[in-house]
């Protein structure tokens, strides 16, 4: 949001309250209401947002199985020289789990799986939340003599 002043935040007590989770905490304070937006889940909204040139960010929780808002995404005709939508599943058992995060701006690539663990004997390969209990088992066959390599796709 730094970076990009057409980034915004939208969805449910996403503003003061900080989200469901707590995982946009802070940044109505940082950035103002006028980026960091409550409102209600409405689909149409969120693409007519981005129709306009915002970048939303949505905070959707529970995920929809029927997928209002992939039908949404569909039914609109989006100008080929627009960047694609990215629809981002986090796993909610991870938002408790504190980790360290570089100081200075780091982009993640989207398009490249992370090599975690890059070693020899058996290729082990997670995504989500079970990275950290593939982690756990890779220190068990560390210990028993083999070099797992680690893969997050």
């Amino acid at each position: 949001m730094d970076r990009d002043p057409h980034v915004c935040v939208m969805g449910e007590d996403v503003g003061h309250y900080g989200g469901s989770y707590k995982v946009t905490k802070g940044l109505a304070d940082k950035f103002g209401d006028l980026r960091v937006l409550d409102t209600p889940i409405c689909e149409n909204a969120f693409i007519g947002a981005a129709m306009t040139g915002l970048r939303p960010v949505i905070e959707v929780h529970p995920w929809d199985p029927d997928g209002c808002l992939l039908d949404s995404l569909q039914r609109q005709r989006f100008d080929e020289s627009r960047e694609n939508p990215v629809i981002l599943f986090e796993h909610v058992l991870l938002y408790n789990l504190k980790e360290t995060i570089p100081e200075e701006e780091y982009i993640c690539n989207l398009e490249e799986a992370e090599m975690v663990r890059p070693r020899e004997h058996i290729t082990i390969l997670t995504y989500s939340r079970m990275r950290y209990h593939v982690m756990q088992a890779a220190k068990t066959l560390v210990n028993k003599g083999y070099d797992p390599e680690v893969i997050d796709n």
